[in-house]
C-alpha cells in the first residue's frame, strides 16, 4: 500500500478487481492507471482497498520501492512512505522512466517539444534533484549501468553516464542497430542485416564479430548462440567458426545448466516439430 499520501481518496473492498489498464505489481500493491479518468491507483492486494494516488496521469512507471507518473508534469513518489515530490521539467510533453538501475528518473522528450529546451533529455535522481547529463544528443539506448547512447549534431554516436557531464565518441557509424546492448564495458549491436559489431566504449575502433546473427546470447565468452533465418547458429567468436546446429527454428533459452532448448516450427504435420534439448555435452566446445 502507498502509506501516508493526504487527501487522497481510496475505494473499498473489492476483492473480484480485474486490471484492464496498464499495471505493475510492487510487492502486495498493484499499481494502474485508467485511460478514461488519467488517474493512477494503488491496489491493495491483502486489504481489497483501491487507492487513488495521483490524477493527470498519462503514464507511470515503478521500481521495488518509488512510482514515477506523468502527464503535464511529474511525481515521484516513495512507496514505502507515501511521500511525493514534483519533478521540475520544461513544458512540454515527454516519456519519463526510471534507469535501468533505478537510481535515477529520465525524461525523454517527444517530437512534438518544440523549444530547444525541450528538445534535451533530462535526469534525476531520487530525491528530485537534477543532475548532470552526458552532451546533449537524440538518446538512442539506455544501459543498466546507467549509460547512454546518443546521436549529437555531428552525427556521431556517444557514450556517456548519466551524473557526469563529457562523452566518449565511438568509433561506429550513426547506424541505430536492431539491438544494442553493453557487455563487459563493451557495446554489442546487431544492425538490420544480421551483422553484429563490437563497439569498445572507450573509443577505439569497432570490430565486426559476425554475419548473420538474429537474437543472440553468449554461451560463455567465446561462443555465441542466435538464430538466423530459421537456422540455430552457434558462433566461435574467437576463431570465427559457424556451426549450425538445427533448422527451422523459432525461438531458444539457454538453460541454467547450460543445455539449449529450441523450438522446430516446420510446416504443419512435419516430422521433427516441437521443442528439443542440446545437453551442453553436445554443443562445440570452447
Amino acid at each position: 500500500m502507498v502509506a501516508g499520501v493526504p487527501g487522497r481518496g481510496g475505494g473499498g473492498s473489492d476483492p473480484g478487481k480485474t486490471f484492464l489498464q496498464d499495471f505493475r505489481r510492487v510487492g502486495d500493491t498493484v499499481f494502474f492507471d485508467t485511460s478514461d479518468t488519467n488517474l493512477l491507483h494503488a491496489f491493495d492486494l491483502v486489504e481489497g482497498t483501491d487507492e487513488v494516488v495521483a490524477s493527470g496521469v498519462l503514464g507511470f512507471d515503478t521500481t521495488e520501492a518509488h512510482v514515477l507518473w506523468y502527464g503535464g508534469k511529474a511525481g515521484l513518489i516513495e512507496i514505502g512512505t507515501g511521500t511525493e515530490i514534483e519533478l521540475a521539467s520544461p513544458s512540454g510533453f515527454a516519456n519519463w522512466r526510471f534507469t535501468p538501475s533505478g537510481a535515477y528518473v529520465l525524461r525523454l522528450p517527444t517530437p512534438t517539444d518544440l523549444t530547444p529546451e525541450d528538445s534535451l533529455a533530462s535526469a534525476y535522481d531520487l530525491g528530485g534533484a537534477q543532475v548532470p547529463m552526458p552532451s546533449s544528443g537524440y538518446v538512442h539506448g539506455v544501459f543498466p549501468d546507467d549509460g547512454l547512447l546518443t546521436l549529437r549534431g555531428d552525427q556521431q554516436m556517444h557514450y556517456g553516464k548519466i551524473g557526469q557531464s563529457g562523452t566518449i565518441p565511438l568509433g561506429y557509424p550513426p547506424l541505430l542497430g536492431a539491438e544494442a546492448r553493453i557487455i563487459d564495458e563493451r557495446l554489442e549491436v546487431i544492425e538490420y542485416s544480421g551483422d553484429l559489431w563490437r563497439v569498445p566504449l572507450d573509443g577505439s575502433p569497432a570490430i565486426k564479430l559476425a554475419s548473420g546473427v538474429g537474437y543472440f546470447e553468449y554461451l560463455d565468452d567465446a561462443r555465441l548462440l542466435t538464430t538466423f533465418e530459421g537456422e540455430l547458429r552457434l558462433f566461435h567468436v574467437a576463431k570465427g567458426e559457424l556451426t549450425v546446429l538445427a533448422n527451422n527454428v523459432g525461438s531458444f533459452l539457454v538453460g541454467p545448466e547450460g543445455g539449449v532448448y529450441y523450438s522446430v516450427n516446420g510446416e504443419d504435420g512435419a516430422p521433427g516439430n516441437g521443442v528439443w534439448y542440446l545437453p551442453s555435452s553436445a554443443l562445440p566446445s570452447p
